[in-house]
């Protein structure tokens, strides 16, 4: 069993120079809501499109890490996401297939600038035999 990891390796709100220490601490935790629900949505191999991107990526082919900018609807709906490339068409596509298929687990807050800025790590992780379904 694989999963992929993905990690929140900064977060930055555009088109206002907030900075991650400047981020307010309920925008911050948000981040890491949506960076785990994108893990998640991303390792999830029962699903065609997460199953072709983790073993592309488990394959060594994407780069070490992207930015993605994500635009929240105020029920949760990802409603935009712009990104780097991941060298692949095909995959960029997938990659937004996967990161758009589904709501967010809970709204953004009110307050918070978009679009959200994440910048997620791709490695492959193979997980521990005691730990597969």
């Amino acid at each position: 069993m694989r999963s992929l990891f993905l990690g929140l390796g900064g977060l930055v709100l555009s088109q206002t120079g907030t900075t991650q220490q400047n981020v307010p601490s309920h925008w911050a935790s948000y981040a890491r809501l949506v960076s785990n629900q994108f893990q998640a949505w991303l390792s999830d191999d029962s699903q065609p499109d997460g199953e072709r991107l983790l073993n592309w990526v488990g394959a060594g082919f994407a780069p070490p890490s992207i930015v993605v900018q994500v635009w929240i609807a105020a029920d949760g709906r990802i409603q935009k996401i712009e990104s780097e490339s991941l060298g692949d068409s095909v995959m960029d596509d997938t990659l937004q297939q996967v990161l758009t298929a589904r709501p967010l687990a809970e709204p953004p807050p009110r307050d918070m600038r978009q679009p959200l800025i994440l910048r997620l790590g791709l490695e492959a992780l193979d997980e521990p035999a005691g730990e597969q379904d």
